[in-house]
C-alpha cells in the first residue's frame, strides 16, 4: 500500500479494469483503496467523482438486494470512503463533505439512523428505538460474528462519520451528530454493552469510544466548552 511505483503502475488500468470489477466482491475495492491512500495527486483537490459515484452504486445496490437476513451490507466498500477523508494525517473538506452527501443523499445507507430519526419521534423515543434496534443486533451471534451483517456495518458507519467529523469539517456536521448520537445515547449504549458477551462488548464501546473522541472532543481552544448534546 505504500510503494508509489507500484501504485503509478495501477493508475492507468484504474477506470478500465479495476473499478469495473467492484461489484463482483473479487478484491478490488481492495485495490482502489491502495492506490487512493495517501496519494495526494488523486486525493486533492477531491477524489475524482466518477470514482466515488462507483462505490455509491456499489453500496446503493447492495442494500437494495438484501434479502431480509441481515447480511451483505457491503462493509468493504466503507474502507475506500474512510480513506478518502485524509492524507497523510490531514482531513481532506472537501472529500469530507463528498462523503456526507452521499449519506446524506441515501437513507438506506445510514443503517439504523433511518429508522430511529423520523421526524414525528421526540429524541427520547428515537434513542429508545436505536437502543432496541441495536440491542436487538447485539444479541444475535451471526450479527456479532459475521463481517457482512447489518451490525458491523453499522459500527463501521460509526467510524466513517467520526472520520468525516475531523478537522473544520466538525463544524459543518455537528448538527446532524448530535441528532443521530447525542452524548447521553453514547453513553447509555457503552454502558449497556456489559450485557453482552465480551467480543460484541468490545466491539460496540470501541466504536462509540473513537466516535466521541472524534466528534466531542474539540479541536482547538474555540471548540471548548460547545458539547453537542
Amino acid at each position: 500500500r505504500r510503494n508509489a511505483k507500484n501504485k503509478a503502475a495501477l493508475l492507468p488500468h484504474l477506470n478500465s479494469v479495476i473499478i469495473q470489477h467492484l461489484p463482483l466482491n473479487v478484491g478490488a475495492e481492495d485495490v482502489v483503496t491502495a492506490i487512493f491512500e495517501n496519494n495526494e495527486d488523486l486525493l486533492q483537490p477531491q477524489v475524482p467523482i466518477g470514482v466515488l459515484k462507483q462505490y455509491e452504486n456499489c453500496l446503493v445496490g447492495a442494500h437494495a438486494g438484501l434479502k431480509g437476513d441481515g447480511l451483505g451490507y457491503g462493509c468493504h466498500y466503507l474502507d475506500f470512503l474512510e480513506v478518502i477523508q485524509s492524507c497523510n494525517g490531514q482531513p481532506l473538506q472537501r472529500n469530507q463533505q463528498l462523503v456526507m452527501q452521499l449519506l446524506l443523499k441515501h437513507d438506506s445507507l445510514r443503517v439504523l439512523l433511518d429508522e430511529s430519526t423520523e421526524k414525528h419521534h421526540t429524541k427520547e423515543d428515537r434513542m429508545r428505538i436505536y437502543i432496541t434496534s441495536l440491542d436487538s443486533l447485539a444479541n444475535n451471534k451471526q450479527q456479532c460474528t459475521d463481517p457482512t451483517s447489518k451490525l458491523q456495518y453499522h459500527l463501521r458507519l460509526l467510524q466513517l462519520l467520526g472520520r468525516i467529523a475531523q478537522g473544520e469539517n466538525r463544524r459543518v456536521v455537528q448538527q446532524f451528530f448530535r441528532n443521530w448520537f447525542p452524548l447521553s445515547l453514547c453513553l447509555t449504549v457503552i454502558n449497556k454493552c456489559s450485557t453482552y458477551d465480551f467480543e460484541t462488548c468490545l466491539s460496540i464501546r470501541t466504536s462509540f469510544i473513537l466516535f466521541m473522541r472524534d466528534v466531542y472532543f474539540p479541536i482547538n481552544r474555540s471548540d471548548v466548552g460547545h458539547v453537542m448534546d
